[in-house]
């Protein structure tokens, strides 16, 4: 349990050294990992994981809609915008992103 513990915050601090992303132009694998999504004012606002990296950030984080993203339908209430557009445009110009491949 002590080694599984130890892993885990190895893997947690690697995830928070990366690089942060822009939403626009982001090159993100279709491997499954651990991401933490920032707002605009750099603060983290999201954390999720997926099978599928690309498609969660890059399709239903970004491009999807209410229904396909709890991050999208928090953000939509905390900014108080109704437009999926709107949404959207927020996340492309304001956010970033990081996120570590995992194994499973």
């Amino acid at each position: 349990m002590e080694q599984r513990a130890s892993a885990l915050m190895v893997s947690l601090r690697r995830l928070l050294s990366a690089r942060p992303v822009a939403f626009t132009g982001a090159e993100v694998p279709e491997r499954p990992g651990i991401y933490v999504i920032y707002d605009g004012g750099g603060y983290p606002c999201y954390v999720g994981q997926s099978k599928n990296l690309r498609r969660r950030l890059l399709v239903d984080h970004q491009k999807g809609n209410g229904k396909s993203s709890i991050f999208r339908r928090k953000l939509s209430l905390i900014k108080r915008v109704e437009s999926e557009v709107t949404v959207t445009s927020y996340i492309r110009e304001e956010c970033a992103f990081r996120f570590l491949e995992l194994e499973s």
